[in-house]
């Protein structure tokens, strides 16, 4: 099957023990089957501190400690299965992440999620063209990839974020109101639920930096958030209004820094969490449908 990346895919690499937002830190680690019968199967000491530190379920997980770290993080910040045993032990879900795959019929696109610190320097620090697929015969795919050619992505955040509302056919989203719904959602870190609840207020400097920043995080979430042509509305609703809403956060951003982290946060609290994107989309059914 043909293959779609996001121009930077190839550059992704972990920082490691320099991460300053460990993703083996207050996340529940999934283990795979084929994985997990690898484990069970690991010889000696190691292999006995393996079986100690797993949580069999439906789906099993290993342990954390009581501040939410991985049993086998250790104080270096450096994973003791890679350190022991190599990149090709880990399960499947810490070999892939940050990365994600939208199959289709003919192809399937891949990238790396905006949760992870190194990715969100990628993407965001990232001026090179998308992928252009050919013609498409599907009305959904044309739509989505005309969103990501290098004409739309070098129009000024604020036309291109108009010319998308105009596709939706809606005309405003209340970043005030989203935003106090956001601050209501379960949350990893309440920096996130602390900035919907204050941080939120409407402005713009005529001089504001982060709107190259802000084309660049529509651009991420256009190629990865429009997926399914059976939701294209609530989805590029959801695109639209995470964007005006991020736009708003940045506006007094000084430093790229800044906006990487309020985007990383986005990604973190909305997108890697399920009952979250599920709550956004049923408020987007509510009010914009």
């Amino acid at each position: 099957m043909k293959l779609i990346s996001v121009p930077y895919y190839d550059l992704f690499r972990c920082k490691a023990g320099d991460c300053h937002h460990n993703c083996c830190i207050g996340w529940e680690i999934d283990i795979d089957d084929r994985s997990l019968m690898r484990y069970m199967n690991e010889e000696g000491e190691f292999g006995k501190e393996l079986r100690a530190n797993i949580v069999k379920g439906d789906v099993s997980s290993f342990c954390l400690d009581g501040e939410k770290r991985c049993h086998f993080l250790n104080e270096n910040g450096l994973c003791e299965l890679i350190v022991r045993k190599g990149e090709s032990f880990l399960c499947e879900i810490c070999t892939e992440h940050p990365r994600f795959y939208n199959v289709y019929q003919e192809f399937t696109e891949r990238g790396v999620g905006l949760s992870c610190e190194a990715a969100a320097e990628l993407i965001l620090g990232n001026d090179e063209s998308y992928p252009a697929y050919g013609n498409f015969e599907d009305e959904f795919l044309r739509f989505k990839y005309k969103m990501l050619s290098d004409e739309e992505r070098t129009v000024p955040f604020s036309e291109r974020l108009r010319r998308l509302k105009d596709a939706a056919g809606i005309k405003e989203i209340d970043t005030v109101m989203l935003s106090r719904f956001l601050s209501g959602l379960e949350a990893i870190d309440t920096v996130w639920t602390d900035k919907m609840k204050h941080s939120v207020i409407p402005c713009r400097r005529p001089d504001n930096f982060s709107d190259v920043y802000m084309n660049r995080f529509l651009d991420y979430l256009i190629f990865r958030q429009l997926n399914d042509e059976g939701y294209i509305f609530e989805q590029l609703v959801f695109c639209i209004a995470m964007a005006e809403l991020m736009s708003v956060l940045c506006c007094s951003c000084d430093t790229p820094e800044d906006v990487y982290e309020n985007c990383r946060l986005f990604s973190q609290e909305i997108e890697y969490s399920p009952d979250n994107m599920e709550a956004v989309f049923d408020y987007i059914d509510e009010n914009y449908v």
